[in-house]
């Protein structure tokens, strides 16, 4: 059996435990995609999903100057900025997570056809719920048969 058209979404594309297993199961399916927040590598499939770009302008310009005074060890001014960022800058979403409300806020990831790279008749998300691996004797993972 060949899949194809398949992404893979995960936080990371190849750090910490889940991020390493997609990573390999990304390697081992020929013209899949890994959708992650950090890595950009087209060539190799590996497509960033950014969810700073549609925030509001206030939001990010607090979120860029706290990376700054951050990376230039300024003293009280991270924390003034992480407040405007985390909790002024978005009143809405500051509310809803102090009302105790999960906070699945990710913009850029809300409308699927804005960052898949192609639009595929037969696209198949994988999630590692789905999916239940085998290992043969060349260290090559393959799907199981065992839907």
């Amino acid at each position: 059996m060949e899949l194809t058209n398949i992404a893979f979404i995960n936080y990371t594309a190849s750090g910490g435990g889940a991020g390493r297993i997609c990573s390999l199961l990304h390697q081992s399916f020929k013209g899949s995609y890994l959708y992650n927040r950090y890595e950009n590598n087209i060539r190799k499939g590996i497509v960033k999903i950014d969810n700073d770009t549609p925030r509001n302008r206030f939001h990010r310009l607090c979120k860029f100057l706290l990376k700054v005074s951050l990376r230039r060890n300024v003293p009280v001014l991270p924390k003034l900025l992480s407040v405007l960022t985390n909790h002024l800058s978005e009143p809405l979403r500051a509310l809803n997570l102090w009302r105790g409300k999960e906070d699945f806020c990710f913009p850029g990831s809300s409308h699927p056809e804005r960052y898949f790279l192609r639009t595929l008749p037969l696209f198949t998300p994988i999630t590692f719920f789905q999916i239940f691996l085998t290992c043969d004797r060349s260290r090559k993972f393959l799907p199981s048969t065992h839907f």
